[in-house]
Formats: C-alpha cells, sequence, structure tokens
C-alpha cells in the first residue's frame, strides 16, 4: 500500500511539475510574441524615416524640424523599451538561457546608432541648403548665377580655380565649404542606403521567430509526455490491483 502511496505521489508530483512548466513555457511565449511586435513597430518606424531624410535630401528639405522632431520621438521610444527591459527581467530564471535579452540588446543598440546617422544627415543637409542658398546669393551678387549657362557645380570648380588669382574670398569660403558637406553628406548616405544599415531588424525578427517556435515546439512535447505518464499511471494502478486481486 505504501509503495503505491509513494508511486502515486511522485507522478502527481512529476505531472504537476509538467504543467507548471507548460503554463511558464506560455507566458514566456507571450513575452516573446510582444517583444516581436515592438521591435517589428520600431524597426519600422526607423527604415520609414530613412527613407524620408533620403527623399529629403534629393528633394529638400521643406520642414526639418518636423522630420528631427520625429526622430527624436523614435529615439525616446527606442530608448524606452530599452529601460523597461532592465527594470523587469527579459524572461523568469528558468529561461533566462534564451538568447532574447542578447537579440534585443543588439537592435537596440543598431537602432540608435542608424538614428544617429539619420540625425547627421538631416543636419548636413540642412547645412548644405544653407550653404548653398549663400553661395546663390553671392553669385547673383556678382552677376555669376548665369555665366555662360554653367551648372553650379561648374561655377563652384571655376571660382576654385580662380582662388590662386584673388576670386573673391566669400564666395570661395562658400564654395570649398558647400564640397565639404556635400562628401560629408554622400559618405551618410552612402552608409544609410547600404543593406547593413537595417540588416539588424531582420536578424532580430529571425532570432524572435525562432526562438518562439523553438519555445513553442517544447511545451507540445511535454504535454505529450503528460499524456503518457497518465497512461503509464492508469496501467501501473491496474496492474496492482490485478496483483492484489
Amino acid at each position: 500500500m505504501n509503495k503505491i502511496k509513494l508511486t502515486f505521489a511522485v507522478f502527481s508530483l512529476l505531472f504537476l511539475s509538467m504543467c507548471g512548466y507548460v503554463y511558464l513555457a506560455y507566458v514566456e511565449l507571450t513575452k516573446l510574441a510582444k517583444y516581436d511586435d515592438l521591435v517589428r513597430n520600431l524597426g519600422h518606424e526607423v527604415v520609414e524615416l530613412k527613407d524620408e531624410v533620403v527623399g529629403a535630401s534629393i528633394r529638400g528639405l521643406t520642414s526639418p524640424y518636423e522630420l528631427t522632431s520625429h526622430l527624436v520621438s523614435i529615439e525616446k521610444e527606442i530608448q524606452a523599451f530599452h529601460q523597461q527591459q532592465q527594470i523587469d527581467s527579459v524572461h523568469s530564471p528558468l529561461f533566462q538561457h534564451l538568447p532574447t535579452e542578447a537579440l534585443l540588446l543588439q537592435f537596440h543598440q543598431s537602432a540608435l546608432e542608424l538614428s544617429k546617422a539619420l540625425d547627421q544627415t538631416i543636419g548636413l543637409i540642412v547645412a548644405r541648403e544653407f550653404v548653398l542658398h549663400s553661395l546663390k546669393n553671392n553669385l547673383t551678387k556678382n552677376g555669376k548665377s548665369g555665366q555662360d549657362n554653367r551648372s553650379l557645380e561648374q561655377l563652384i570648380a571655376h571660382i576654385l580655380d580662380q582662388n590662386a588669382i584673388g576670386a573673391d574670398e566669400e564666395l570661395t569660403r562658400f564654395a570649398q565649404t558647400f564640397i565639404q558637406l556635400n562628401a560629408q553628406r554622400e559618405k551618410l548616405l552612402s552608409r544609410i542606403l547600404s543593406h547593413e544599415s537595417a540588416m539588424f531588424l531582420e536578424q532580430t525578427e529571425r532570432g524572435l521567430s525562432a526562438t518562439s517556435a523553438q519555445r513553442y515546439h517544447f511545451p507540445s512535447v511535454v504535454c505529450h509526455g503528460g499524456v503518457a505518464s497518465r497512461s503509464l499511471w492508469a496501467w501501473f494502478c491496474e496492474s496492482n490491483f490485478r496483483i492484489k486481486a
């Protein structure tokens, strides 16, 4: 009788432990789904803003304040998401081995790095347009804006060539500044438009999806194990009953 009670207690404890683990696993799956949703939304906001900045670089900025305000708002959301992870554990102690925390940290760092590059690009676009406006005004004042129907780039090259023989100092300074800003802008745009700049979002989404798939499969296995345990327990009880009979 004692043997049956002990076996019943062991099987009951095992079954309850499996049920508890399955419950915790599904709680963690819910967390993973929430993280995936936040990463997807924040990541796509950054990527969409990147497209806006690239477009503004080509067409010119019509509302730099609005664009900068949007960027600051996204950065605050990314920081708030990261700070919340520091306050609340990403996973419960039993699931700390999952790569979720590392994936979210990589997302945070890469997203902020891209937003910083976007902020610098906006600043360069504003500065470039200011210098370009000043340069055009100076060219108009000096009667060179429509000289020989040359393009602005040709006029700038002409101004810099004349520097050695006493060209207008202010005009030369604006031309040199414009060329420097243009080079910096092109370098930043090249970096922003590279596939690597937005790859972090795809990597994080894939990592979270793979982790979710792994966690989803394991509770199913445990559930099947629980069914098998109940069947085994029923067989054990029946066998003992027959022996006693």
